[in-house]
C-alpha cells in the first residue's frame, strides 16, 4: 500500500511540472509572438533566436524536456534537450534543501548544490525556474498553470528585452562576416580566373589592400598578444 501510495503521489508531481513546464513554454512563444514580432524577425534573419530565445517554439516532450527538483522549501526546474529527458524527472530533496540552506545560501551557489545533487550534466536549454520558500506539494495543478503563464512571460520579455538590446551587436558582426565572406570569394574567383597573369597581380594587390584594411577586433585587456 505504501508503494501504491508513494507512485501516486509521483505521478501527481511528475503531472504538475509536466503542466507547469507546458504552460510555461507555450506563454513564452505566445509573448513574443505578440509583443516582439519583429525582434524575433530580425533575430530570425541574423541566424540568432535560437541562442538568444532559447524557448521560443519549443515543446515538452517533442524538442524539450525538464528535470525537477523540490521540497517543503524550495523549488527548481531545468530545461533540457528531450534527446537527455524525454519529458519529466521529479526529484524529491528533503533533506538537503532545507529553510536554513535556501535563506543562506548565494543564489549561484544553490543552483551549483542542486545541480551536483541531481548529478545534472546536461547541457541547459535556458535559464532554470526557482521559486524559493514554496511548498511544491501543497498546492495544486490550477495554482502552477497561473504560475507558469507569469513566469513564462516574464521570462519570454527578459530574454526578447536583452536580445533587443544586443541587436546592434549582432548586426556588426553579421556584416563582419559577411564582408570576410566577400574577402575569401574574391580570392577564389582570382585564383581560378582567366586572368593574364599581370591583371591577376593588380587584383591580388587591391584584394590584399582590402583584406589590411580590414576591422580587427582588438585584444581584451589582459589577454597574451604574442
Amino acid at each position: 500500500m505504501a508503494g501504491n501510495a508513494q507512485g501516486a503521489a509521483r505521478a501527481e508531481d511528475e503531472l504538475k511540472v509536466a503542466t507547469y513546464a507546458s504552460d510555461y513554454l507555450q506563454v513564452y512563444t505566445e509573448t513574443i509572438d505578440r509583443y516582439y514580432a519583429a525582434v524575433l524577425q530580425e533575430l530570425i534573419t541574423l541566424e540568432a533566436a535560437a541562442d538568444m530565445l532559447p524557448l521560443y517554439d519549443r515543446r515538452l516532450g517533442v524538442d524539450t524536456g525538464v528535470v525537477a527538483a523540490h521540497a517543503a522549501t524550495d523549488f527548481y526546474l531545468f530545461f533540457v534537450d528531450a534527446a537527455q529527458v524525454s519529458v519529466v524527472r521529479v526529484e524529491q530533496l528533503s533533506g538537503r534543501l532545507d529553510a536554513e540552506w535556501t535563506h543562506t545560501a548565494a543564489y549561484d551557489r544553490r543552483l551549483a548544490d542542486v545541480r551536483q545533487w541531481l548529478n545534472l550534466r546536461l547541457p541547459e536549454l535556458a535559464e532554470p525556474v526557482n521559486m524559493p520558500h514554496t511548498d511544491f506539494s501543497s498546492f495544486d495543478t490550477d495554482y502552477w498553470q497561473t504560475q507558469a503563464r507569469e513566469h513564462g512571460a516574464a521570462a519570454a520579455r527578459r530574454d526578447a528585452d536583452r536580445a533587443a538590446a544586443n541587436l546592434p551587436r549582432l548586426r556588426e558582426t553579421a556584416q563582419r562576416s559577411w564582408e570576410r565572406n566577400q574577402l575569401a570569394q574574391r580570392y577564389r574567383d582570382l585564383s581560378t580566373s582567366g586572368l593574364t597573369p599581370q591583371n591577376r597581380g593588380t587584383q591580388f594587390e587591391r584584394l590584399w589592400r582590402d583584406l589590411l584594411s580590414f576591422p580587427r577586433v582588438a585584444p581584451e585587456e589582459g589577454s597574451d598578444q604574442r
